[in-house]
């Protein structure tokens, strides 16, 4: 798609307030190929744009022969502005075999922006005050429909911050200097997570990176590359506890509770529905723990084991010994073992299941219940999903055959939602997402996406004095908690960046909860809350229960109501 249609859209988009002179060049811009991976819902003349510049077949991108004649520079050619590797300031096709190059002012050389794990760029990298920021989500294969939504969303805070009504971008750092524009580079780590980590942090310099969206990935890349390089990471999605104590300079950082924030909630709930089950179903119940063998499995497991009472005794306990089951299995596309599990809770008759991973629907609860339902068994067990499980697999399959129809009213789960103060902010972002995408698919992690992009941009304007670099933004974050209160969003963008232009602080409000952190690099705060499946419009959906925990008092309120 000629993106073209992309930027005539964008300039009738009042909330951006984007005008046709504020896309560069539009001639060189296209779709990004991770759209092919989106939900059709997705596919819309949307801004998640690329610079041209396909992949060959040997790995590298049409900018590594950009010295053959298409105005540009060779990498790793020596600079001092980015004129020095754009001769043709953006003039050149790919045809060409140009690309979207650089001047890394770390190195004094050329880079190319763009490489085979990073084919889309936003922004108008020419110039020399452009701020590059890294995203990088797998947004190819079974996750795409989870993070191409999450990419789309810190893309869409990167355009707002850019538009003219915001100014253009971040403030000068100088009275002389000119507006910073963000410049994005999108990356997809599905085929080498290290490869596309060493191409933002050691080839590009990139102070911060949004992302990764898995807890292995966050773990590698802050082990060997992110944190011994100075690039900060703020992770939008990754919920292992584990990241919060990994040795990183203070560089790795959430906006998302972690697991161990989680686990009260879960407890809470585990505890609720055997009070409830007691007396129906006997004086010892039987619970499975369904969880996948990697770290983000453990990570769930481990929040909860050591705490977790069932039957009043621990469930190592030996009178747990036939009453408790803990399955795994070691990949999501290892469906046989996953099957094999729902197979022996045909037999074992859980009065209570954990479900940790969104193919545990498909492959354990849904042909569990199917199973159940041939085979006449009076007693279907009750479901408790973690946020990972909150996806569309499990709406659809409440309508397959043989699903008993009160399926819905067994099933609750722990997820994050606005807090009171963040409520209307969340809905304004929908409101926005949704005119600019054309949908809005509702997936977690969307709303923590676009805070990320917010809040390291808010970061960097209020350290506007400091060399940029990842540890320069971690302390203009410690600095966005106090002062005016601004939320997140086109609305207030311009008046955020302009108290910080001027040296005030702010208190800063995302879509879920105040942007504050602690030591470790957790969020501070937030609300968790027990969500459960009623009907709207007559058709299954999410909704609360009226359950709900303060992440920073660990202390839950209100009662839980089942969705109608």
């Amino acid at each position: 798609m000629d993106l073209r249609l992309v930027a005539a859209a964008g300039c009738t988009i009042a909330f951006l307030g984007l005008g046709c002179a504020s896309v560069f060049d539009l001639d060189r811009y296209s779709v990004g190929d991770s759209a092919d991976a989106a939900p059709e819902s997705s596919k819309q003349d949307a801004p998640d744009a690329r610079v041209d510049g396909a992949a060959r077949s040997d790995g590298a991108t049409s900018s590594q022969d950009a010295g053959d004649g298409g105005g540009y520079a060779s990498p790793d050619a020596a600079c001092t502005t980015n004129a020095d590797c754009v001769v043709n300031a953006m003039g050149a096709s790919a045809d060409d075999g140009g690309s979207a190059t650089i001047c890394v002012k770390a190195t004094g050389q050329c880079a190319a922006l763009q490489s085979v794990d990073c084919p889309g760029v936003y922004g108008d990298y020419s110039s020399d005050d452009a701020i590059i920021i890294g995203t990088y989500f797998a947004t190819s294969g079974a996750a795409a429909s989870l993070n191409l939504p999450r990419q789309q969303a810190a893309l869409l805070a990167a355009m707002e911050i850019d538009s003219p009504g915001a100014g253009g971008g971040l403030p000068p750092v100088t009275p002389q200097g000119g507006v910073r524009p963000l410049v994005v580079v999108q990356c997809d780590p599905s085929t080498d997570a290290m490869r596309t980590a060493r191409h933002l942090v050691q080839d590009l310099h990139v102070p911060a990176i949004i992302g990764p969206d898995a807890d292995q990935d966050v773990i590698d890349v802050t082990q060997n590359v992110s944190a011994t390089d100075g690039t900060l990471l703020m992770t939008p999605s990754a919920q292992a506890s584990t990241i919060s104590t990994l040795s990183d300079s203070g560089l790795t950082m959430r906006d998302v509770p972690a697991d161990d924030q989680r686990a009260a909630l879960i407890l809470d709930q585990l505890n609720q529905i055997q009070a409830m089950l007691l007396g129906p179903r006997g004086p010892l119940l039987k619970l499975g723990i369904v969880y996948r063998d990697d770290v983000t499995g453990q990570s769930v497991l481990s929040s909860i084991s050591g705490t977790l009472r069932f039957n009043g005794q621990p469930i190592t306990a030996p009178v747990n010994a036939t009453y408790v089951s803990v399955d795994h299995y070691d990949v999501a596309s290892d469906v046989a073992a996953q099957t094999a599990i729902g197979v022996k809770y045909g037999g074992f008759d859980p009065d209570i299941v954990l479900v940790t991973a969104p193919e545990q629907i498909t492959n354990v609860v849904i042909p569990l219940e199917q199973s159940l339902t041939l085979s006449n068994t009076p007693k279907h067990p009750y479901y408790l999903f973690t946020e990972a499980a909150k996806v569309s697999a499990l709406l659809s399959g409440i309508g397959q055959p043989n699903v008993p129809a009160d399926l819905p009213s067994r099933l609750r789960g722990i997820g994050v939602t606005p807090d009171a103060a963040s409520a209307q902010t969340f809905a304004a972002f929908d409101a926005a997402f949704t005119s600019a995408y054309g949908s809005n698919p509702g997936v977690p992690d969307m709303g923590t996406s676009y805070d990320a992009m917010y809040a390291i941009a808010y970061a960097i304007a209020a350290t506007a004095g400091t060399p940029l670099s990842g540890p320069s933004i971690a302390t203009g974050l410690s600095m966005l908690g106090s002062g005016t209160a601004v939320s997140v969003g086109a609305a207030q963008a311009s008046a955020a960046l302009q108290s910080l232009a001027s040296g005030q602080s702010i208190a800063l409000q995302g879509t879920f909860t105040a942007m504050q952190w602690a030591a470790n690099g957790d969020i501070a705060g937030g609300t968790l809350e027990v969500w459960c499946v009623g009907t709207s419009s007559g058709a299954p959906a999410f909704a609360s229960s009226g359950r709900t925990m303060d992440v920073g008092t660990q202390a839950p309120s209100g009662a839980y109501s089942p969705c109608q």
